[in-house]
């Protein structure tokens, strides 16, 4: 499936420049949004005390995540350094609203299942589990690509994780932010 997904880059390579959202493009754009495109940086640990303009950049990428946090969603991440990687909500999350890559002294690794179209998967994936905020990561990529290719293939998600019920993870089509992500994320171009 992962192949069908980096055929779609490749087609979307053509149109990325186009599909790139307009900021300030009025309220009906913002309001339809299913997923919203941002930077990312991450700096040193050592020198988050110093302003801005002296920190030494560890690395930087792009962030996609659900617009809706009616619901549970997803945050899915890529940079040069670590490639791609995603984050569920296991309950309504405002994704924009908190730094969801804080380290946490209350993050655990489970075992979890991430089923497609019911389908149960044959090995079970490691998540690093943040209770009090209700998300988890996933610790290998092939989770973030089996996500990406469910979205694309119109399929539906569910997600198991010990100390929760399990989780419908409905999430919208790509849009153009989340198209615009993956022409623009060099971990599909590895694929």
């Amino acid at each position: 499936m992962r192949f069908l997904v980096a055929a779609s880059v490749l087609a979307l390579c053509a149109t990325s420049a186009s599909a790139t959202p307009v900021e300030g493009s009025g309220a009906a754009d913002k309001q339809a949004a299913s997923w919203e495109l941002r930077p990312f940086t991450v700096y040193d640990r050592d020198d988050y005390d110093k302003p801005i303009e002296e920190r030494q950049l560890n690395y930087s990428g792009v962030i996609v995540y659900t617009v809706d946090n009616g619901k549970p969603g997803a945050l899915l991440t890529c940079s040069e350094k670590f490639g791609l990687s995603v984050m569920f909500s296991l309950k309504p999350v405002d994704f924009s609203d908190q730094d969801y890559f804080a380290s946490s002294r209350q993050a655990r690794t489970f075992s979890g299942r991430l089923s497609i179209d019911g389908d149960r998967p044959k090995l079970p994936s490691r998540f690093i589990v943040r209770r009090k905020l209700g998300v988890v990561q996933s610790v290998s990529k092939e989770e973030a690509f089996t996500a990406v290719d469910a979205l694309y293939a119109g399929q539906t998600m569910s997600l198991e994780v010990p100390g929760f019920d399990p989780v419908n993870i409905d999430l919208p089509p790509p849009d153009s932010s989340f198209r615009t992500f993956v022409a623009d994320c060099p971990a599909f171009a590895k694929s």
